[in-house]
């Protein structure tokens, strides 16, 4: 009965896998599924608190050290983060020098409150395809680098995340498990 049974599951499990391909699906491990699925929901928080403007519960989702992609809105010169390299070189910052510049500059809410839900529920949350090593997308918005790309060193278990309205501009965030929570360890406001 075993011997029976057996090439039945495997025949099934290849079939699955097959049809899996053909509908262009990957198939993941249970713990893969649901480790994506927890960056989602920590990256929709980290979102919905910087559209609220509530720089205080983003201390919970950024890493100590966050880098911040050339291009980024808070590395114009007004926000005095970068100098004059804003749009040519990414650029480490604290997380408490971070937050504090976003609490002096921009307006709380960053969206007026009365289309706050409206525009968050029309934002995608696409997790990109990515493998260990550099990671190169062109913005949405040119950048002054070599290549006119943003690269991004993605680690084992990065999560990264394209943030935005089908069409138009766009938000880049590079999740890592640090300490048992998502965080942000890069990102791109534009």
């Amino acid at each position: 009965m075993l011997r029976t049974v057996c090439p039945l599951i495997a025949l099934s499990l290849s079939h699955l896998a097959f049809s899996n391909l053909l509908l262009g699906a990957e198939t993941k491990g249970e713990g893969e599924v649901r480790q994506t699925n927890s960056a989602v929901q920590a990256a929709r928080k980290h979102v919905r608190n910087f559209l609220e403007g509530n720089f205080n519960k983003m201390e919970q989702t950024y890493a100590k050290q966050i880098i911040l992609l050339p291009g980024n809105e808070l590395l114009k010169a007004k926000y005095r983060l970068a100098g004059a390299k804003g749009d040519m070189e990414a650029i480490t910052v604290d997380r408490t020098k971070l937050l504090e510049t976003m609490k002096k500059s921009l307006p709380h809410p960053v969206i007026p409150a009365n289309i706050l839900d409206k525009v968050f529920e029309a934002y995608r949350f696409e997790t990109l395809k990515t493998k260990v090593g550099d990671f190169a997308t062109v913005p949405p918005d040119p950048v002054d680098t070599p290549d006119g790309k943003l690269h991004l060193t993605i680690a084992d278990g990065d999560v990264l995340f394209k943030v935005g309205p089908e069409k138009g501009d766009f938000l880049l965030f590079q999740f890592r498990q640090i300490e048992g929570k998502w965080r942000v360890v890069a990102e791109y406001l534009d």
